[in-house]
């Protein structure tokens, strides 16, 4: 047996090291934390019902903290950081704390929480940033829940790529979200998943979610039923990987958050979910066979340098590279829009999208898990021409854009550009090729430490392979004992 390299060596230029300093920085930045940061004059590390408290807010955001003491807790939160701050605040301080920490700028929401509020109290009056109240835990975390989800509707994952730029490019002045997202989608698409693929995407899960008794029901769930809605009727059945995606539980924020900030662990054990929507909206938009155009709307919120892009590159492609939920409904589109204005970090933004029959997506009615309007659902990765933009009321922007279709030529030299820069490999190596290509050597170790736990037993040829990419990444990151130590076991398994 002989393993081969799939990387190819890159010329390592001025040039290509700006293009690489370019792409780097935009992977960081949609990689938006969310940090719950807990004030209480009760709680205490050692104690077993705050540990608990702790754990169920680590469901929620990416980091926790919690402070007893006002001081410390004031000189933790405005620090410089990139993070997006949600905090909770004990009815004991709220008062008294409020005039120090409102004008924040990373401070996103407030919150209060205790049994002490006085009656009379409206704290969102004179604090903008108050956006709730709770005497009981598990209110304070619904309304956490809510928070952060409306922040990653604001955060979905764009890119931007100018007329000028997909017809007259190298790639290393592409968007480097454009090409992940691009090649993600393929990969995805190409990849047979087995049945280890689930079993190790609920083990995640149940890692994540082991303090939220509510979200481990849904996994319980999700382990017997998937890809079937667990109350169907046993003989009208139809598997609806849709319906999971679009309950109102943790699948949807996850799966995007995932795609958004190029989470490479959950992105490959979400591998066959993202692939079965997919497809179900391909089947969805074949069952439907609409012949006349449509309108669509979205309303978000769209941070300032990805705004600023917007509006300087009318004819240019629009990419989602996340799944993308849209409305008929111009007024339901616009709420999300208005609740983007509460972030003076982001510009609201309504999207009108123009929508040819030929496109793929997907009309849900009423019986796809929680929606009440009609919604329209696109895939991961679609690209759209942006054509006008203006300011409308209440300081919101209307820009529209069209749906770009297969056959749309610039596209397709966007999309070969992209081909040739990976070269040959398939399934995930692909994307490892791409990172270590493009110097994202944590990402692209990920990949394979990863895959190894996706392997089949006995499949030596690919534990070989992955141990040969493995020993190539560290020697690229100067670790060269660790480096030898994955050769080593590349040529004990090729003796085998």
């Amino acid at each position: 047996m002989q393993t081969k390299f799939v990387f190819n060596f890159r010329d390592e230029s001025p040039d290509r090291e700006q293009g690489k300093s370019k792409r780097c920085h935009s992977v960081q930045r949609f990689s938006q934390n969310f940090n719950i940061v807990w004030l209480d004059p009760n709680i205490k590390e050692s104690d077993e019902a705050s540990r608990n408290s702790l754990a169920r807010f680590q469901t929620i955001a990416d980091t926790t903290n919690i402070f007893n003491d006002p001081d410390q807790f004031i000189d933790y939160i405005t620090r410089p950081r990139s993070e997006k701050l949600f905090l909770v605040v004990s009815d004991t301080f709220a008062q008294s704390i409020f005039p120090r920490i409102h004008k924040v700028v990373q401070v996103d929401s407030i919150y209060v929480f205790g049994n002490n509020q006085p009656s009379n109290a409206s704290w969102n009056q004179e604090w903008t940033k108050v956006k709730g109240t709770a005497t009981q835990f598990e209110a304070l975390c619904n309304l956490l829940k809510l928070r952060t989800r409306q922040c990653e509707n604001n955060f979905a994952s764009t890119s931007v790529i100018t007329s000028a730029n997909v017809t007259n490019t190298s790639s290393d002045e592409l968007d480097s979200s454009f090409m992940y997202s691009q090649i993600l989608k393929e990969i995805i698409l190409d990849v047979d998943y087995n049945s280890k693929a689930k079993q190790e995407f609920v083990k995640l899960c149940r890692e994540k979610f082991c303090a939220d008794k509510d979200e481990l029901k849904v996994i319980d769930e999700f382990e017997k039923y998937y890809p079937y809605p667990p109350h169907s009727k046993e003989l009208d059945r139809d598997p609806s990987p849709i319906w999971w995606y679009t309950r109102d539980c943790f699948l949807y924020v996850m799966l995007n958050k995932a795609l958004r900030t190029l989470d490479i662990e959950k992105i490959i054990k979400m591998g066959f979910f993202i692939r079965d929507i997919h497809r179900q909206i391909e089947e969805i938009h074949l069952e439907l066979q609409l012949r006349e155009p449509l309108k669509v709307y979205r309303g978000q919120g769209m941070v300032a340098d990805e705004f600023e892009k917007l509006k300087n590159n009318k004819g240019g492609l629009l990419s989602f590279n996340n799944f993308l939920s849209t409305s008929m409904d111009r007024d339901t589109a616009k709420s999300f829009a208005y609740l983007a204005q509460s972030d003076p970090s982001v510009t609201a933004i309504l999207f009108q999208m123009s929508i040819d029959p030929s496109g793929i997506f997907a009309v849900l009615g009423k019986d796809i898990s929680f929606y009440d309007e009609e919604e329209v659902l696109f895939s991961m990765h679609t690209v759209f021409r942006i054509c006008e933009m203006k300011p409308i009321e209440d300081g919101i922007w209307e820009v529209e854009l069209k749906l770009t279709l297969n056959d749309d030529e610039q596209l397709k030299i966007l999309s070969n550009e992209i081909r040739k820069e990976i070269g040959v490999g398939t399934g995930w190596d692909r994307l490892g090729t791409l990172l270590v290509k493009m110097g994202e050597l944590n990402k692209a170790e990920d990949i394979y430490k990863t895959l190894f736990s996706l392997a089949q037993d006995g499949d030596w040829q690919m534990l070989a392979h992955l141990n040969n990419q493995l020993g190539y990444i560290m020697k690229q990151k100067g670790d060269l004992s660790a480096a030898i130590a994955f050769y080593q076991k590349t040529l004990e398994i090729q003796q085998k």
